[in-house]
């Protein structure tokens, strides 16, 4: 039989994300933002580590720099066609997944790449590997700091989009240091095992998935459908109708100014100069002046009353 409206139903489907409230922007929030930072900027060092381990790319491998900077353009690529990827991932299983995978995938290439013995190996494992797992900490963060924040949602976004700004800040001088102290082997292998050893505790703060996203059971009537007609009337004459006003809205703002005049100065006799009981021929229509209000009896000069005239348009005789 069918449901009235207002039957009391159970329904199991994500909440709309209409207003996340204060449960959402919570210290919790917070520290998760704090810790999302620190994840962008340890998984943006793929981004610059590699442009400062180029020179000892070229003198290892006796290549020429444009050779060289073949792994960096893969790497910047595999981050954009990466990010797509880790979206996905993250939309279907939530922001731990790629960010537990890419932490995996950092330190795996970063391995690779650290015995690697010609420049074709080093570009695989540095663009594709590194590149693609670097990715897993910019866009799907931003995306996921996004909806735990409503009030100060700019604010976290900002904070967050940053990391990768703040891994440009930190990486290169400290690669800098270590490649020149222990060579750029000894450091690809340090930073594999940093990116492990920090990432994945790093993970467990996101754990908990944003109530937006978290399918709720919740006891409430049904709300009725809207109609299908509102205010009486078919989608096509209801657009009808406000086409026309419309249309009469900007007619009445290009209309003749003594019917401006009429319409904002009646019934004041001293602002109207209309002395006879019946509009002129030689004046525009006056139904837009006898719309306002009702006649009103004016007074002479010696307060007598006189009998009411006409709204007219307020220019010649009328």
């Amino acid at each position: 039989m069918a449901e009235e409206p207002g039957y009391w139903t159970s329904s199991a489907m994500p909440t709309p994300a209409t207003d996340v409230g204060s449960s959402e922007e919570s210290a919790y929030a917070w520290t998760r933002l704090f810790a999302a930072l620190l994840l962008s900027a340890i998984g943006g060092i793929g981004m610059w580590s590699v442009i400062v381990v180029l020179p000892a790319i070229q003198a290892e491998f006796g290549v020429a720099r444009s050779a060289a900077s073949l792994p960096y353009t893969v790497t910047m690529i595999s981050f954009g066609f990466g990010g797509i990827l880790m979206g996905r991932l993250s939309d279907r299983f939530g922001i731990c997944a790629p960010v537990v995978g890419g932490a995996i995938s950092l330190g795996v290439g970063y391995l690779i790449a650290s015995h690697t013995t010609s420049l074709w190996q080093f570009v695989l494992a540095q663009g594709v590997l590194v590149g693609v797992a670097g990715s897993a900490s910019f866009a799907p963060l931003i995306a996921d700091t996004s909806l735990w924040f409503t009030r100060h949602r700019g604010l976290a976004v900002s904070i967050i989009s940053s990391g990768s700004y703040l891994a440009g800040t930190v990486w290169p001088p400290v690669v800098q240091h270590f490649i020149q102290s222990v060579g750029w082997r000894r450091t690809y292998l340090g930073i594999a095992i940093f990116c492990v050893a920090t990432m994945l505790p790093l993970t467990l703060a996101l754990r908990r998935r944003s109530p937006l996203l978290a399918p709720v059971t919740s006891w409430a009537p049904r709300a009725s459908s809207p109609p299908s007609r509102p205010l009486g009337m078919s989608p096509a004459a209801l657009q009808t109708g406000w086409r026309r006003a419309g249309s009469a809205t900007a007619s009445g703002a290009g209309a003749p100014s003594c019917w401006a005049r009429a319409c904002r100065r009646w019934p004041s006799s001293s602002s109207c100069p209309s002395t006879v009981s019946r509009p002129s021929t030689s004046c525009p229509p006056c139904s837009a002046c006898r719309r306002v209000g009702s006649p009103r009896p004016t007074r002479s000069s010696s307060g007598s009353s006189i009998r009411p005239r006409r709204r007219g348009c307020g220019s010649g005789p009328c």
